[in-house]
């Protein structure tokens, strides 16, 4: 009886074996085809993205495609008549053209946004011609802050990632007149996080844009606390055919070396032993602040400092 008892109790338990057996490779199955369809679907979204990234070329292309050097493409955008208005509203200063017509600065470079190809030419002669025919230094003064106003409305049209207004300020870096108040305005979109605005300003001589006007520029990207202006600058402090750029570039580090970026004390620190003393002292003053802040980097640097 209990041998009969004995083999029922294995067979139950071979039963039950079995059946935990059939369920777990069940599952593991199960696992296997969840895990080859979920591969495959990832699969297909890889082929998806890179299909759209074919055929959606990037907005980095397609600016450099449209404002490379050549004539401005004439094209027309539905955001771009909210941007003209916005340009026309600032307070202008009348000056009138050949045809006896009221053109303002807002005015030609709203035209030049909505594909007027001549209007950054015209704006050009009338920045040249605005010292000359200024019948006082208060009118000039009027014309130039009529310049300001019109670029600084577009350099924060190109913060705002109107890669038009962009376009535009980069083309007016070519017009021997404007080119200053364009790169400076390239600059203030750039630390208002305009990553193409910086690209700009980090490669200015394949963009056309004079170095000395750059690192003006990245100044406020620098303070802004961008890595990548921080070091172009002390790149610029480190080369000794851009000595010229050397005090420029040091004035864009003060607020990075104070704030105990490591880069920007080690660049000034070097500048401590440069030949000229307005440039020393720049250094000095600036590690002076950032060691008092309580950055060894600083500290160790005027300690080793040459006696001059």
């Amino acid at each position: 009886m209990s041998r009969h008892r004995s083999r029922g109790e294995v067979n139950w338990k071979l039963i039950v074996s079995l059946v935990l057996l059939f369920f777990v490779a069940g599952s593991v199955i199960h696992q296997q085809r969840r895990i080859a369809s979920l591969e495959r679907d990832v699969s297909l979204l890889r082929v998806s993205m890179q299909n759209m990234e074919v055929k959606a070329p990037s907005r980095r292309s397609l600016f450099f495609e449209q404002y490379s050097p050549g004539d401005l493409r004439t094209r027309q955008s539905q955001t771009k008549t909210q941007n003209l208005s916005r340009l026309r509203s600032a307070p202008i200063l009348p000056r009138r053209n050949s045809a006896n017509k009221v053109e303002t600065a807002q005015e030609m470079l709203a035209a030049a946004l909505s594909g007027d190809t001549t209007a950054l030419d015209r704006l050009d002669q009338f920045a040249s011609g605005a010292a000359s025919e200024a019948t006082s230094s208060t009118e000039g003064e009027a014309v130039l802050n009529q310049l300001r106003a019109a670029f600084s409305v577009m350099s924060e049209e190109a913060g705002n990632g109107n890669s038009d207004a962009l376009g535009i300020l980069w083309r007016a870096t070519r017009k021997s007149y404007l080119a200053g108040l364009a790169t400076d305005a390239i600059g203030h979109a750039a630390a208002l996080g305009n990553d193409l605005a910086l690209e700009l300003l980090l490669s200015p001589e394949q963009y056309g844009i004079l170095l000395s006007s750059a690192v003006g520029a990245l100044i406020e990207v620098a303070e802004a606390g961008n890595e990548l202006a921080i070091e172009a600058l002390a790149a610029v402090t480190q080369d000794e055919s851009k000595s010229a750029l050397w005090y420029l570039a040091a004035s864009g580090l003060q607020r990075a070396a104070e704030s105990g970026n490591e880069l920007a004390m080690e660049s000034l620190a070097t500048l401590l032993q440069a030949n000229d003393a307005n440039i020393r002292e720049l250094a000095r003053q600036t590690l002076e602040r950032a060691s008092l802040n309580g950055y060894i980097t600083a500290r160790n640097a005027l300690a080793q400092a040459p006696t001059q």
